[in-house]
């Protein structure tokens, strides 16, 4: 499992203790699926393609994969704005990550024709 660390600008407590930084692991298909792309393409009215954060998506994916300090994430809420933005920034890199060997390794097309039943897609010969 990937992982990253992510330094805190200032210690923040929680609890009796001192949080000085935050693991994220790498988010799983199921995370995928249930809490979708970290960003969108969208046009403006002149056709120019933006790159939008969902936010929300974003704070789900650090609540989700934190992995470290584990339990009430409640001080999430308090850190300063520099270190939301390196959670958001460690999120946004497992996705970027992601989708640049995901494209590099596109599945191979099936040559044979579907009955409509889900199958497993093979790439060694019949």
């Amino acid at each position: 499992m990937k992982t990253q660390i992510v330094p805190l600008t200032r210690p923040t407590k929680w609890g009796s203790r001192d949080i000085t930084e935050i693991e994220l692991r790498e988010p799983n298909s199921r995370d995928f699926f249930e809490l979708g792309e970290p960003t969108l393409i969208t046009q403006t009215e002149n056709g120019t393609s933006v790159l939008v954060h969902n936010n929300d998506a974003i704070q789900k994916y650090i609540r989700r994969c934190m992995i470290n300090p584990s339990g009430n994430l409640d001080f999430l809420d308090e850190l300063p704005l520099g270190d939301a933005l390196r959670l958001k920034g460690a999120v946004l890199d497992f996705f970027g990550t992601a989708h640049a060997s995901g494209l590099s390794e596109q599945p191979k097309p099936s040559s044979e024709v579907s009955n409509g039943s889900p199958e497993e897609i093979s790439s060694t010969p019949a």
